[in-house]
């Protein structure tokens, strides 16, 4: 079976989770059946990042449609044609209009499409429009939680028979031994920060009037989140694998003060690496992780604030309890189930193109 898999628009490696998703996913694909075959569809932004794998740099010709949200699906559709496999796996955000192949969406949240009051109604509207049409064309969407099967069946009427239930993976090295590569302690934040990154540079300001915690950034800067951390926060762009497991496995919290839908990549990392998590109950967090957290409600840095003092103070014994629930909850997600359910996903909409012709 060959598989092209759409990832023009995905930043490199701990950009964001869909890339996650697609590093953790195709080389578990490629293992399950040696006649697999993929290709990645890339953009000059991150060709090299998605190397070595087989890929072809897509010369972007068209830009976003008239949402301003679906780019480049007129040169995802050339590409497709040119190459011809029996399926194209994309990204709901990123899903042609059109296309000759059977296409199977995958979608880790609908954030990009619950806007705030102040979008553009029309910009709005057309975006949702176009989800509708993707969800209503496509084979098959996977979707990792209950709370984004919820948001397509409700949101926007996809057929509940298309929806297949399929949880990412986590990689058991982070869970191996590590050190920090910077000086203990710490406070550590992965992601996305464009929304609620101010909650969190006001909670951990306040932190340092009490703490002497450095807050550990790990991730490009994105346009939205403050401009000036302060003195006593450190950012990374990217780090090898060992050296965010040591970050993972030796800070004092980890926080992640996400306000919209996510999957739960970085909160499942952390809990496999032993760290506290100090979050929401936001998109599937919660679906992942259980009561292992401290929650704190999604947009109060004082309630945010609370619950790190509550994850600096507890004692050894309850830290140790809220570790080992951590792992427990997210004991099941493995690359390796994943990638069987995807593979049945991708090889029902291939064989039933073939019924077709």
């Amino acid at each position: 079976m060959r598989v092209t898999v759409n990832a023009i628009t995905l930043p490199p490696p701990l950009g964001s989770e869909d890339t996650a998703f697609v590093s953790g996913l195709l080389p578990h694909l490629q293992a399950s059946d040696k006649d697999f075959e993929f290709v990645l569809l890339t953009s000059p932004e991150n060709h090299d990042a998605f190397a070595p794998w087989d890929r072809v740099c897509v010369n972007r010709v068209n830009g976003p449609d008239a949402s301003g949200l679906w780019p480049y699906t007129r040169d995802i559709e050339r590409a497709v044609s040119e190459h011809k496999p029996d399926v194209l796996l994309t990204p709901l955000h990123c899903a042609p209009e059109k296309a000759s192949v059977p296409v199977v969406l995958w979608s880790l949240g609908l954030r990009a499409w619950r806007q705030p009051a102040s979008f553009l109604q029309r910009r709005q509207k057309a975006a949702q429009r176009r989800v509708r049409q993707a969800c209503a064309s496509a084979a098959a969407i996977l979707a990792p939680n209950e709370s984004t099967r919820r948001g397509l069946l409700d949101g926007f009427g996809a057929a509940m028979d298309r929806i297949a239930a399929v949880r990412f993976g986590v990689d058991p090295r982070i869970a191996e031994t590590s050190q920090p590569c910077v000086e203990q302690p710490f406070l550590l934040c992965s992601g996305a920060l464009a929304t609620n990154g101010d909650i969190l540079l006001e909670a951990h300001q306040s932190l340092l009037k009490e703490y002497p915690h450095t807050l550990v950034l790990v991730g490009r800067a994105t346009e939205g989140e403050p401009a000036d951390w302060g003195p006593n926060a450190l950012r990374f762009e990217r780090l090898p694998d060992s050296q965010l497991a040591g970050l993972y496995q030796h800070c004092a919290a980890f926080v992640y003060p996400a306000s919209q839908d996510t999957a739960g990549f970085a909160i499942a990392e952390a809990l496999s690496a032993g760290a506290v998590v100090v979050t929401s109950r936001t998109g599937g967090i919660a679906e992942v992780a259980g009561e292992a957290p401290l929650y704190f409600n999604a947009g109060s840095a004082s309630s945010m604030l609370s619950m790190i003092r509550r994850a600096l103070r507890e004692e050894s014994e309850q830290r140790q309890r809220r570790i080992r629930a951590g792992r427990a909850a997210i004991a099941g997600l493995t690359w390796e189930q994943c990638a069987a359910k995807t593979y049945q996903v991708l090889h029902r909409a291939a064989r039933r193109q073939r019924t077709r012709r």
